[in-house]
């Protein structure tokens, strides 16, 4: 693997620091609109304590595609409503704002990443990751079971960041490289100055994504597991990263264990993806 890395490590640009890489990829984000506008008009709303349900409703609806996937969101076995929602202002009341807010920010952001190739396999890794982050944290009783779905759709967004600054050899290491987790952060870190979890982190944060969402992104490769209660969204997110990407929950039986899931609840969590999958995209 290392002289894969190097050889393709000659033909990426390589920044001088890390700040620089932050500054270039959130110009080449706005250029592409990798975090697009019907985005920047929900944090608009949100960071205005005087807004309501229907400042959210319009900022969403500014969007069509976005509002029906709230729509569908809504009706679906995420929610398990006795009765179906017929409009999006029904989903937001639904829904409630905060979840609202960011299951729209995680599906406008990561609806940029999925055209073909290198970003379509993250994409579609981002939403099975949303899909099980969001069934652990109910098992979990977690209070906002939304937050930690999008913590999962947002958590490889460092990958479609680097895609647009490294381009294809960056993309042809994605998908061909082989090696352990931490030989590829280590190789991403001294091509960006960044790993793919802190560098989309620090975009985040800049675009005024939540706290705890953009901690789940920083962290899930690298929390300990004496840290895991202490940061319980970070590990739901690791847990359904590494459970999307393997399908083996035996590898995981130490998070698995500090989280207290079950075996058989490991189990549970990656069955029939596919159908939540076509829910989020609308098939």
């Amino acid at each position: 693997m290392l002289n894969d890395i190097a050889a393709l490590g000659e033909e990426l640009p390589v920044a001088a620091h890390a700040e620089e890489t932050v500054v270039r990829a959130l110009r080449r984000a706005e250029e592409v609109e990798l975090f697009p506008a019907a985005a920047a008009r929900i944090l608009a709303v949100a960071d205005d304590p005087d807004s309501s349900l229907m400042d959210l409703e319009a900022a969403v609806s500014s969007d069509p595609s976005l509002s029906a996937q709230i729509l569908r969101i809504a009706n679906s076995a995420f929610y398990g409503l006795s009765r179906r929602v017929g409009s999006l202002r029904q989903a937001l009341f639904v829904l409630g704002f905060e979840a609202t807010r960011n299951i729209a920010l995680g599906l406008a952001v990561l609806a940029r990443g999925g055209a073909s190739g290198a970003r379509r396999a993250v994409w579609r890794h981002s939403l099975r990751t949303g899909i099980i982050a969001h069934r652990a944290a109910r098992h979990l009783r977690v209070d906002d079971a939304g937050e930690l779905m999008v913590s999962g759709l947002l958590h490889d967004f460092g990958k479609l960041l680097m895609l647009e600054l490294g381009g294809p050899p960056y993309g042809e290491a994605l998908t061909t490289l082989l090696g352990s987790d931490e030989e590829r952060l280590t190789w991403e870190r001294q091509l960006f100055g960044h790993d793919h979890a802190t560098l989309g982190a620090a975009c985040l944060e800049h675009w005024a994504i939540p706290g705890d969402i953009c901690e789940a992104v920083r962290l899930h490769h690298e929390l300990a597991l004496e840290a895991v209660a202490e940061h319980l969204p970070a590990a739901v997110v690791m847990l359904a990263d590494r459970l999307e990407q393997s399908g083996d929950p035996g590898e995981l039986a130490p998070l698995a264990a500090t989280l207290k899931l079950a075996p058989k609840v490991l189990h549970a969590l990656t069955e029939d993806i596919a159908g939540e999958e076509a829910v989020l995209l609308g098939l």
